[in-house]
């Protein structure tokens, strides 16, 4: 994965630059600060969330 990219309800874009290697068939986890990018993750919300590889 290169790079995470999370797109709010009212359409605000975040981007992450990430460099891992997620193994086929298998379950990892991602952790990333959004505030940092101005991105408040709130529960109950709609996001849209795409991953690059």
């Amino acid at each position: 994965m290169t790079n995470l990219s999370i797109t709010d309800g009212a359409g605000t874009p975040a981007s992450f630059p990430i460099s891992i290697t997620i193994d086929q068939n298998t379950i990892a986890s991602v952790a990333e600060n959004t505030t940092s990018q101005g991105l408040h993750l709130t529960q109950n919300c709609v996001y849209k969330v795409e991953i690059i590889n």
